[in-house]
C-alpha cells in the first residue's frame, strides 16, 4: 500500500505457473470493493516445426508452415526464416534469394518471435491512385473503431465485391485540411508495415 491508499499486487519475479485469473477484495467498516484481473506472463514461444515444400520453380520456392502451439502469451509479429546448405552454417534469409538450388540440397527451418524487428520493406513504385465520386456511394460505413484528432478509423464494406475493408477518413474541408490530407495519403500509399497488407483505394 502506497502513501495514498492504494494497494499493488506485484509478482518479483512472475513465472509462468503465476498466469491466471486474480480476484482481490478490499473491505472495511464502509463495505467492499472488488477488483479482477487476469495475468499472462509472457515468454519466448514454442519450438517451430519445420517448414514444408509447396510450389516449387527455378527461382522461386513456396514454404508452409503451422502456428506454434505456444504463442508465449504474446503476438507473433513475423517469423525469421533461415537456411543451410549441406556442410555450411545457418544463414538468415531477410531478401529473395538468388540462384535458388535443389531443396534437397538445403535445408529450412522457422524461427518466431514476438519482438523481432520487421523486415526489410520496399517502397512502392506504382501506388493507388485517387478515385472519383463519393465513397459513401460505393462502400457502407458500418462501424467506427477508432478517432483521432484529424480523422476517423471506420470498418467498411464494399457490396460489389462483398468485401469488408478498414477505412480511414479524413476531413478535407479547408485549404489545410486538404494539404494534410494529400500528405496522408502520400504516405499511406507507399507504406509498408507488417500490420497493413496494402492500400485498396483512394
Amino acid at each position: 500500500e502506497d502513501d495514498h491508499g492504494r494497494s499493488f499486487l506485484r509478482f518479483r519475479p512472475a513465472n509462468k505457473e503465476d498466469t491466471g485469473v486474480y480476484k482481490v477484495v478490499a473491505r472495511n467498516k464502509h463495505g467492499q470493493t472488488v477488483c479482477k484481473g487476469r495475468l499472462l506472463v509472457a515468454h519466448r514461444p514454442g519450438v517451430m516445426e519445420g517448414p514444408l515444400p509447396g510450389e516449387i520453380s527455378d527461382t522461386e520456392i513456396v514454404l508452409k508452415w503451422d502456428l506454434p502451439l505456444d504463442d508465449g502469451n504474446s503476438p507473433i509479429i513475423c517469423y525469421g526464416l533461415q537456411y543451410r546448405q549441406a556442410g555450411a552454417p545457418k544463414v538468415k534469409v531477410s531478401r529473395a534469394m538468388k540462384h535458388l538450388q535443389l531443396l534437397t540440397e538445403k535445408g529450412f527451418e522457422i524461427e518466431d518471435e514476438n519482438k523481432r524487428p520487421p523486415l526489410d520493406y520496399s517502397i512502392e513504385e506504382n501506388p493507388v491512385p485517387f478515385s472519383e465520386g463519393d465513397p459513401k456511394e460505393k462502400y457502407h460505413f458500418i462501424a467506427e473503431l477508432d478517432r483521432g484528432r484529424f480523422s476517423v478509423i471506420v470498418k467498411a464494406f464494399e457490396p460489389v465485391k462483398e468485401q469488408f475493408f478498414v477505412a480511414k477518413v479524413i476531413s478535407t474541408e479547408g485549404l489545410d485540411k486538404l494539404e494534410w490530407a494529400q500528405r496522408e495519403y502520400f504516405h499511406l500509399s507507399r507504406l509498408r508495415h507488417e500490420r497493413l497488407a496494402i492500400m485498396h483505394e483512394a
